[in-house]
């Protein structure tokens, strides 16, 4: 990365972190005094973060209600819960859509970083010498009984054994999500909790 690239990386993470303002992130390089040009405004900074990242969004159409997303039935033109039009007047537009970020590229991406790789491995060095595993006690969610249940059964894909058992590779990642109820855009409709148990080889 340039000069210019590592400022421009801590200045947004800056922002991210302090959640500045548009004004107060623009202000930001006078009061660091940096040198002439190297002072990019905010639409600069988030094309120039999106090009090191390298991560292409993938846009959905939604209810605005969030009661449906499009993705699931493309040949829809109006949400099969409430009925309301996908389409503005026109038919160009759609009322609401949200952004996603696939999960495999992310996913490659924090493959890159040598710190965060050594992190990502904590759960094959768990059970080593070198893991932090006291027997007898659960510290962790790698004590868990569905966790170690799972160590045991092999993965399969439409009822076909892959030969493999769940995190028996050092790259494999165990990725859990667990909600208390949310409303993904921003509408009292709330999604019921979800727990996600997906192995991924890298």
């Amino acid at each position: 990365m340039s000069v210019e690239e590592v400022i421009t990386t801590k200045y947004y993470a800056f922002k991210l972190k302090h959640g500045l303002t548009k004004e107060a992130f623009v202000d930001l390089p006078f009061l660091l005094e940096n040198p002439k040009g190297m002072a990019p405004t905010l639409d600069q900074t988030k094309s120039s973060i999106a090009k090191l990242a390298n991560l292409q969004p993938a846009f959905y159409d939604c209810c605005p209600k969030s009661c449906f997303c499009y993705a699931a039935n493309p040949s829809l033109d109006k949400c099969p819960t409430c009925s309301h039009p996908q389409w503005k007047h026109g038919g160009q537009v759609p009322f609401k859509r949200f952004t996603y970020v696939p999960l495999i590229p992310q996913l490659s991406t924090l493959f890159k970083n040598e710190s965060i790789t050594q992190n990502m491995r904590y759960h094959a060095k768990y059970f080593t010498n070198e893991g932090d595993h006291v027997p007898g006690m659960i510290s962790d969610i790698f004590d868990s009984a569905n966790y170690l249940h799972l160590c045991e059964q092999y993965i399969t894909s439409k009822g076909i054994s892959m030969g493999q058992k769940h995190f028996s590779g050092r790259h494999d990642l165990a990725l859990g999500l667990s909600t208390d109820r949310f409303s993904p855009f921003r509408h009292t409709f709330c999604q019921k909790p979800q727990l996600l148990h997906r192995t991924t080889h890298m």
